[in-house]
């Protein structure tokens, strides 16, 4: 018997917290917005918000590497020890779209932190600098996301690589023109290239061309795909209360109601002769934006909306202090929301407080960096 916490609370926080209701989604947003506050206010000093994104961004790194070890060494246990509530794992998450959705995560991480260091180093008129270890460490982790095979992570990390590479491509051309030498800008490019081109030689394409499919077939069947018709029904579910939504946590327990409508993805079977029998379950829409819509409404969307808008704020008015760092941070919020319209990654603790977490250290780093060069700002 699981003991029921705050049974002397009001009767909507009277609930078991092994199960998701308010509690447990208030307790997300709590460390959530607590780790992205704190940060924000606590952090005074570029050298300590420069030490807390290396932080969290090598401890990714370790992470992408731990997951293809795990992967060569075909273990099936998470770190060779824990058995996994999900086959499908990689490195240390129990849902391989989770972590390759982490990891991309990462890839912004080093992307930012790869053109601020290179700024900075040209500022100081030196040739090498930490994002030389950086551009090795971005083909690691994008390797790790490669052979996770998570459709998704796949597909949003390479809008996130060819973003980097393009940046780096137009930021080399710039500073070409600039440079004495030519070959000092080409040398340290060409190696890194052949270590690139080392670390994928690891992918293996094939299983990730089956993992695809036909891809032509699946855009014209795509109105018949079940996660397109979760986003259908939980679209209707969200309309019925457009204003409060149905309460957070809520979607598990009332998206039966919707899901009736859809017969392919309320049975479980459909029998030539006995007909549809059996009954589906869903715990998420596989849409987090349209499930964030019909649990919390328009008016608890728009305090998420609020803190996102400070955050573009804060980096739009940066842009100047280094235009790419910044280009990557918009890439990665592009690319995380555009992933969660396709799966339920923000339902993932560890992605959203890691996300919030590292958007508001980056933003506070701009921020400093626009206060140094204009101290009115």
């Amino acid at each position: 018997m699981v003991p029921r916490l705050g049974t002397s609370w009001p009767t909507s926080l009277n609930a078991p917290y092994e199960r998701i209701n308010a509690l447990r989604v208030i307790i997300v947003f709590l460390a959530g917005f607590s780790l992205f506050w704190g940060l924000w206010i606590g952090l005074r000093r570029r050298k300590t918000v420069i030490l807390v994104l290396w932080v969290f961004m090598l401890s990714g790194a370790a992470m992408a590497f731990t997951a293809i070890l795990m992967s060569l060494t075909e273990t099936n246990a998470l770190l060779w020890t824990v058995p996994p509530t999900n086959p499908n794992f990689w490195g240390t998450f129990s849902y391989r779209n989770h972590g390759a959705a982490y990891l991309n995560l990462i890839l912004v991480a080093i992307g930012f932190l790869f053109f601020y260091h290179l700024q900075k180093t040209k500022n100081r008129g030196h040739v090498g600098g930490p994002h030389l270890l950086l551009f090795c460490l971005f083909a690691l982790v994008a390797s790790s996301v490669a052979m996770a095979l998570s459709r998704g992570g796949i597909l949003f990390g390479v809008c996130i690589s060819v973003a980097f590479f393009c940046f780096a491509a137009v930021y080399g051309l710039r500073s070409v023109f600039h440079q004495r030498s030519i070959w000092l800008s080409l040398l340290p490019a060409l190696l890194l290239a052949t270590g690139a081109f080392t670390a994928f030689q690891q992918i293996n394409l094939d299983a990730i061309s089956k993992r695809f499919g036909d891809v032509e077939a699946t855009i014209e069947n795509a109105d018949e795909d079940y996660r397109m018709l979760l986003s259908l029904a939980t679209w209707d579910m969200a309309q019925d209360r457009m204003v409060y939504g149905w309460g957070a946590g809520s979607f598990r327990y009332y998206f039966h109601r919707y899901q009736k409508e859809y017969p392919s993805i309320y049975y479980l079977s459909n029998h030539p002769k006995k007909g549809w029998s059996g009954r589906q379950f869903y715990k998420y829409a596989h849409n987090d934006i349209l499930q964030f819509l019909a649990e919390y409404g328009i008016v608890g969307c728009s305090f998420l909306l609020l803190t996102l808008a400070s955050l573009l704020w804060v980096m739009l008015r940066g842009i100047g202090t280094n235009v790419f760092s910044v280009l990557m941070l918009l890439v990665g919020l592009v690319a995380t929301f555009s992933h969660a319209f396709l799966d339920f990654i923000l339902n993932a603790p560890a992605y959203l407080i890691a996300f919030m977490g590292f958007y508001a250290a980056a933003a506070k780093l701009v921020r400093l960096e626009s206060k140094r060069r204009n101290p009115q700002v």
